[in-house]
């Protein structure tokens, strides 16, 4: 009797520990659940007050002359950006990208986010490798270097050929656009 006794307590126990390992790893993955969600709320509210402030700023300067890139460099003397550096750009971007979607990156009625998911669908980059290429091909045109960044990739020895002819082309068609600005003025 004792026996069936102490059986049964013991199968009790087991019953018990069991229940409480696999409660415990529920809780635990529960809360691992709640952090990620608390760190993604965070995210979002970062983005939100960073809208928020960004607007703020936009009312407060409403009305106020806006300077250019340009402008802003030649205000405050920050040197242009050297040929090592629009290189290192050019590289990280791809000369065949950049002059791929050369209109693209140049047209500002294009957003970011259109050429990310252009380059996304065209090219099969990452969201992040599409970005990253966008905002260092949009700051070349934001320096006004897109012309010395075509003659740059024209004068490359390591881009195939096509894209050194259309470098050419779009390097031809921006000089004689700028001329014939020039001359109506």
């Amino acid at each position: 009797m004792w026996r069936a006794v102490l059986l049964s307590s013991a199968e009790s126990v087991i019953e018990k520990m069991f229940m409480t390992k696999t409660a415990r790893q529920t809780v635990v993955r529960s809360i691992s659940r709640k952090r990620e969600q608390i760190a993604t709320l965070r995210e979002e509210l970062e983005d939100l007050n960073d809208y928020l402030n960004l607007t703020e700023a936009r009312v407060r300067d409403d009305g106020k002359p806006r300077l250019t890139h340009a402008e802003v460099k030649r205000r405050y003397g920050i040197a242009a950006m050297n040929k090592t550096a629009l290189n290192t750009l050019l590289n990280s971007i791809g000369k065949r990208t950049f002059v791929t979607y050369f209109q693209e990156f140049g047209d500002s009625g294009l957003s970011n986010q259109d050429i990310v998911a252009l380059l996304q669908s065209g090219e099969s980059f990452t969201a992040a490798a599409s970005a990253a290429r966008t905002s260092n091909a949009r700051r070349i045109f934001r320096e006004g270097l897109e012309q010395q960044a075509l003659s740059i990739i024209v004068g490359s020895a390591r881009v195939d050929r096509k894209v050194a002819k259309d470098a050419r082309s779009l390097l031809a068609q921006l000089r004689s656009s700028k001329n014939t600005v020039s001359s109506a003025h």
